[in-house]
């Protein structure tokens, strides 16, 4: 058991200590990001659709299934990467309920910025990925115990993890 010494109280140290807002925050913020992305989807957001024009339910479905699959991936991902960190800083890692669903909502509320309307193109990758980053970096800050230069750190890093996983994703399409 990991301990933090400070003003003489003996208390366990959590990555994701369950005194940031409990569980009912990280429900709370996961419904607000679920709700704008599912208005998103069923409005036939260019974020989703690209300027499709006409969705269908077809469409609707197929896009609902595929952000669905993104969500439960990242969400993943994110919690791996804070048990590294967890194991990095020598931390316990906290409630695996509390930290799934702290990642959950911190995925949903990055994925529900695509609803955003802008003009396709490289200046909406750029701006989309900028306020996503800044998000994301804002809920690894209040959700979890990260300074914010270590939240701005580890951000980074998971960005650039996930970068190479798209990468190495579409490249292995590409080969095989």
């Amino acid at each position: 058991m990991v301990t933090n010494m400070s003003d003489n109280q003996k208390s366990e140290a959590f990555i994701s200590p369950p005194n940031r807002g409990g569980i009912w925050l990280a429900v709370t913020v996961a419904a607000i990001g679920s709700g704008v992305l599912l208005s998103g989807l069923l409005s036939g957001s260019t974020g989703f659709y690209g300027d499709a024009g006409h969705v269908g339910i077809t469409e609707t479905a197929h896009e609902l299934f595929r952000e669905g699959g993104r969500i439960i991936v990242l969400s993943l991902l994110l919690m791996l990467a804070l048990r590294i960190e967890a194991w990095r800083k020598r931390v316990e890692f906290g409630g695996l309920i509390l930290t799934a669903t702290r990642c959950l909502a911190i995925v949903l509320c990055a994925e529900a910025l695509r609803v955003i309307q802008l003009q396709s193109g490289i200046g909406r990758v750029i701006v989309m990925s900028i306020m996503q980053y800044i998000l994301f970096t804002i809920g690894i800050i209040s959700f979890f115990r990260c300074s914010i230069k270590e939240a701005v750190k580890f951000s980074a890093i998971c960005v650039c993890f996930l970068i190479a996983l798209y990468f190495s994703m579409h490249l292995g399409i590409w080969l095989f």
